[in-house]
């Protein structure tokens, strides 16, 4: 049995490489994710999902994260920054 959401949470690099050229075609905002899908700061994938520890500093605990660009988000936004590291992809200059 399927689950409805879980089309929202794919992670799948090459279609979410091609999601994002379609979708900055069709908007006409210029392309800023790396090509490639990794990041030039921390080296990692924007599109494949990444579980990091988080630590939560009124209970002194660590909890973990997920952080990653599924398939679907990268069909309907235009990417600027690396989710794992939030390196900023587009120039100083740009402005929308």
């Amino acid at each position: 049995m399927n689950n409805p959401g879980q089309a929202e949470y794919e992670f799948d690099v090459q279609k979410s490489i091609h999601a994002q050229l379609n979708a900055v075609k069709e908007s006409g905002f210029p392309h800023f994710a790396p090509k490639s899908g990794v990041c030039e700061k921390c080296n990692q994938n924007i599109y494949e999902q990444v579980k990091q520890p988080k630590s939560l500093f009124w209970n002194h605990s660590t909890d973990t994260i997920v952080t990653g660009i599924p398939t679907v988000r990268a069909s309907r936004s235009l990417i600027i920054k690396c989710p794992h590291c939030h390196h900023d992809f587009a120039p100083d200059t740009f402005e929308i």
